[in-house]
């Protein structure tokens, strides 16, 4: 077990439920048994239906809106169990793909950077700041969705931000209007070509980033319209 890491995902947990949406949920998810039943213990407080606990095996063919993370390994733990950790693709793979909106990672840094992987990985992309139009030369498509959305004079675009912990690709605040409204390019589906899935994931996010008081009616923009110049211009 690792006790800073169960006090820290009870920090998280309480924070994302003071924030998200009644209707979000969020899965805990860990690699060792003993840790998954301290963590069961600690958010015990919680509803049921919104935070569920457990390892690799109580996510397979579950989704959660937010997926917490917690590694265990740091200072003084085996070396063995380390390890075991860092090759357990399938145990990476469900915590990641679980997530419909949020991954939240808790571990040591300095030992993940070392160790490198898909932990490196997401500690690389978790500490880049969020992105600027300058910095995406290679996204033709971002670069169109933040011209098109930039047209009406007075709007303010910006890219990198999220709405109650959610991330947008761009939020557009039109003048004179209560809050921005959110927009998510659709990219179409993956290699996969899940077209079904890909459309529910999609709808789902923007109910996530719909409404509410600080903010506008979410927009899905299909990446077609990028590329239909009556489309634009209407």
């Amino acid at each position: 077990m690792n006790h800073d890491e169960i006090r820290q995902v009870d920090s998280f947990v309480h924070t994302l439920l003071e924030q998200l949406p009644d209707e979000a949920t969020i899965g805990v998810v860990t690699p060792f048994k003993p840790q998954a039943d301290e963590l069961r213990a600690h958010l015990s407080q919680y509803e049921r239906h919104r935070v569920r606990v457990g390892t690799v095996h109580t996510f397979q063919g579950g989704e959660r809106d937010v997926m917490v993370f917690s590694l265990v390994a740091g200072e003084g733990m085996h070396d063995g169990a380390i390890g075991w950790v860092h090759r357990q693709l399938n145990l990476w793979n469900v915590a990641i793909t679980r997530a419909r909106s949020h991954l939240i990672v808790v571990g040591d840094m300095n030992l993940w950077r070392e160790r490198g992987g898909v932990a490196a990985a997401l500690l690389n992309a978790a500490t880049t700041s969020g992105p600027r139009i300058d910095e995406r030369q290679g996204d033709d498509l971002l670069r169109r969705l933040y011209q098109v959305m930039s047209a009406q004079p007075g709007t303010t675009v910006t890219l990198g931000e999220s709405v109650s912990g959610h991330p947008a690709d761009v939020l557009v605040r039109p003048p004179d209007s209560a809050g921005p409204n959110a927009v998510l390019l659709d990219r179409g589906p993956d290699d996969s070509g899940d077209e079904p899935r890909h459309l529910r994931l999609k709808l789902h996010r923007r109910r996530l980033l719909d409404g509410g008081e600080k903010s506008g009616d979410a927009l899905r923009y299909p990446a077609w319209r990028l590329y239909d110049t009556s489309t634009n211009q209407a």
